[in-house]
């Protein structure tokens, strides 16, 4: 509910030993000003680059200093071509919250498998491959969702099989 981001892209910085990925989120303004920069600055809590768009040559110059501020890259549209200027660069952090992160990510059908730390798309997983657990850290005991990948589930099916036997 609190992030309204208007372009989110997501592209894997993984290898062979390790998954990770990168999302990139971008506030758009027509004109913007800088109460819009707070808005693209929330989206902090989610994303490891954040940027704002205008289609304002002159509003993009006004606001360059606050976004190199804010730690926001600046991006330039141009209306008639669609073409795309990055007029200042978004430093890569890490999300303020892999919570919160994690959560946006199950909006967009994306998880992050509990066992493995792969992140998977829709066709990998689905609601019916998850653990459900409790967290005690909370004064209240409150159920979460740990998401499994179908290989991690197929390997834990073939890990209980063999204990089956043994028993």
């Amino acid at each position: 509910k609190k992030y309204r981001i208007d372009v989110v892209g997501i592209r894997s910085l993984g290898s062979q030993q390790f998954d990770d990925i990168e999302i990139v989120a971008v506030e758009a303004k027509m004109y913007g000003n800088v109460m819009s920069l707070g808005q693209a600055e929330n989206y902090r809590d989610v994303a490891h680059k954040v940027y704002f768009a205008t289609a304002s040559k002159k509003r993009a110059e006004r606001l360059k200093e606050d976004c190199d501020q804010k730690h926001l890259g600046l991006l330039l549209v141009n209306r008639k071509s669609m073409q795309v200027t990055e007029c200042l660069g978004a430093s890569s952090v890490k999300p303020s919250s892999e919570a919160r992160m994690l959560e946006f990510l199950v909006k967009l059908k994306i998880c992050k498998c509990t066992l493995c730390q792969c992140y998977t798309s829709p066709e990998e997983w689905d609601d019916t491959n998850n653990l459900d657990c409790m967290t005690r850290f909370k004064r209240e005991n409150t159920r979460i969702s740990r998401y499994l990948c179908k290989d991690c589930k197929k390997h834990l099916s073939l890990w209980n099989e063999e204990i089956k036997k043994k028993d």
